[in-house]
């Protein structure tokens, strides 16, 4: 399939600290091909998305 990475990599963590939680996800790709005749060449990547969570009441929480 077009745009589809053989290879691919997902890991993520969390850690939680009174009443904040922050985290990171990590995802990879290898490459891939932007057509179905596999001759246009897309390059790898690697993402890190950072995440944060407060809760400041029993019902109410601030993400970022």
């Amino acid at each position: 399939l077009p745009r589809r990475a053989q290879e691919s990599l997902r890991v993520d963590a969390s850690h939680q600290v009174a009443s904040f939680t922050y985290g990171a996800t990590l995802v990879a790709k290898g490459k891939r091909y932007d057509d179905l005749a596999n001759t246009v060449e897309l390059k790898d990547y690697a993402r890190l998305d950072l995440r944060a969570e407060w809760r400041f009441a029993q019902n109410w929480r601030l993400q970022g």
